[in-house]
């Protein structure tokens, strides 16, 4: 399928948007969530269910290629999963509605302004990767470092590129070394404060760009996992996180 993107209006992006607007709120399900269970002291396994154990299982079955890669980058392995755990139990609940294939076709044609969607066990964008490949390149350490997922500043907003990033953004190793990449940013922009799982989970979930002040706010924001919409039980995407890696963590990596 090929589009020439010359001929996308103006109004494409607004257009989409209002497309997967209207195709979640009227396919996903009330409550969105699997099976739940009898009460257990774990809220987050009441609530979800058998999407919070898709996450676990995920989490399971990938330890040797998440102990290789948070290894080989020097990143927490404890802090980086809990990052990304709700995450995991978003796409549990969401996988059966998801169909990207004619975003990509979009994206790749014409960029992050008219396509911008999740994508993978970790719903990364585009977008998110743009910017923390951006951030390694302006950084000599990270750009050696983080070398495997660089792209020469005069190419990395061509199809090609592009391309290339969707399948990236398509393989759990990357999506991995992109968090890798992420946790390294927050470091080295926050300081102490990247120290803390709460926040560096909010960080993702709002955007590392965003300034400490909104970060620490998103803290306490019970938008997860569908944000305000009608029906949903809400929850803090870092208190999610935070719970993981207290309770959680240990059981999966005997650590």
């Amino acid at each position: 399928m090929q589009i020439n993107s010359k001929f996308i209006p103006v109004f494409t992006k607004s257009l989409i948007l209002c497309i997967i607007v209207v195709q979640f709120w009227t396919c996903a399900p009330e409550t969105a969530h699997g099976h739940k269970r009898s009460a257990t002291s774990n809220p987050y396994e009441n609530e979800f269910g058998d999407d919070y154990t898709a996450a676990v299982k995920f989490l399971t079955e990938h330890k040797s290629q998440i102990d290789s890669i948070t290894s080989r980058f020097s990143v927490d392995k404890k802090k980086a999963t809990a990052i990304v755990f709700p995450e995991l139990i978003r796409y549990a609940l969401i996988q059966d509605y998801l169909e990207t294939s004619w975003l990509e076709v979009i994206y790749v044609e014409s960029g992050s302004a008219y396509a911008d969607f999740s994508i993978g066990y970790f719903q990364m964008k585009p977008s998110f990767a743009e910017q923390l490949e951006q951030v390694a390149a302006s950084d000599s350490l990270l750009n050696l470092k983080y070398a495997e997922i660089r792209f020469d500043s005069k190419t990395s907003d061509t199809k090609a590129s592009r391309k290339i990033r969707i399948g990236r953004l398509k393989s759990t190793d990357y999506q991995l070394i992109y968090l890798c990449l992420f946790c390294d940013i927050v470091n080295n922009k926050f300081g102490n404060e990247s120290d803390s799982v709460s926040f560096c989970a909010s960080a993702y979930n709002l955007g590392f760009r965003r300034t400490r002040e909104e970060i620490h706010a998103q803290s306490a924001r019970k938008t997860f996992p569908f944000g305000n919409k009608p029906g949903s039980n809400l929850f803090s995407y870092a208190e999610i996180s935070d719970f993981y890696s207290k309770n959680v963590y240990h059981t999966i990596f005997n650590e």
